[in-house]
């Protein structure tokens, strides 16, 4: 909006057509008014406007990672020398940490009041399954082989700490395996008794 302080006219004519006092401007430029006052005319007032550039954001590890249940994930933004950013849950700064799936959106506004709007994604890794088969009824002096089923799991770990898909027990007990898939999400507890 650009401004004319009017004191001695009752009349104005801007550049643009526009006769008001203030008018709206959409684009860059030299904006010119003159004022009037019967016969007499005004010097012209000459206001220069530019346009600035909008502040950049940017995230050096992207816009979207992953994490698993019952952790969290950070997101870092960059922006312009003095540019203040603020997050759509609430945070200032460059940093969030969430361990809510969904979309973070964040907003730079630099010295001169341009702002620029982006977004993150956190995305929550779904639990690797995991499930044990075998015989639950050892007979005397043998021995069973429990399988540990999960298509997702890269490691198995058993409860005596050995790494497999397979354990072998020569005796009751109850037993149980957990799994983690590539990106190192464990998955739920799997028990199986053997009597």
């Amino acid at each position: 909006t650009l401004n004319a302080n009017v004191v001695d006219c009752t009349r104005l004519h801007w550049n643009t057509g526009d006769t008001a006092p203030s008018i709206e401007i959409f684009r860059p430029g030299e904006y010119t008014v003159v004022g009037y006052n019967g016969g007499c005319v005004s010097d012209t007032a000459r206001y220069n406007v530019r346009k600035l550039p909008l502040p950049e954001i940017s995230f050096a590890e992207g816009k979207m990672k992953s994490f698993c249940r019952g952790s969290s994930v950070s997101f870092v933004a960059e922006s312009d020398a003095g540019a203040r950013l603020a997050w759509s849950n609430g945070v200032n700064g460059i940093r969030i940490d969430v361990d809510e799936e969904g979309y973070y959106k964040v907003e730079a506004t630099d010295l001169n009041g341009c702002k620029s709007v982006d977004s993150v994604y956190a995305r929550r890794m779904t639990v690797p399954f995991i499930s044990i088969s075998g015989d639950s009824v050892l007979c005397e002096k043998s021995s069973v082989d429990l399988v540990a089923n999960g298509v997702e799991c890269r490691k198995i770990i058993w409860n005596d700490g050995s790494v497999g898909k397979t354990m072998s027990v020569d005796g009751g007990g109850d037993y149980w395996v957990v799994g983690y898939d590539t990106m190192g999400c464990r998955s739920d507890t799997a028990r199986h008794k053997v009597s």
